[in-house]
């Protein structure tokens, strides 16, 4: 490559896909996805009206939100947290701080 940029881009009425390299931006948007994919190393997202997922590394960040779930999970080394409309669970460590909570049940 002379130092530019490779890019790909196709857009129709309804779908716009991208394509960047070095090192790779991809990215694909429609009415109902939004989906990202950037590297080195990794930064991957995907939305969509449900859904909404992020996955971050080194080393490591990942998320997913839906209507009923959130779900985090944080290293080095450790932070995982999830949340239900039923359920409040979180887990943290060096060395462990434990926490779940339910429409029945608080553990600390």
């Amino acid at each position: 490559m002379d130092g530019k940029k490779a890019r790909i881009t196709l857009v129709t009425p309804w779908t716009k896909l991208r394509l960047v390299t070095p090192w790779t931006n991809l990215r694909l948007v429609t009415p109902w996805i939004n989906l990202r994919l950037v590297t080195p190393w990794i930064n991957l997202r995907l939305v969509t009206p449900w859904t909404n997922l992020r996955l971050v590394t080194p080393w490591t960040n990942l998320r997913l939100v839906t209507p009923w779930i959130n779900l985090r999970l944080v290293t080095p080394w450790t932070s995982l947290r999830l949340v239900t409309p039923w359920t409040n669970l979180r887990l943290v460590t060096p060395w462990i701080n434990l926490r779940l909570v339910t429409p029945w049940t608080s553990l600390r």
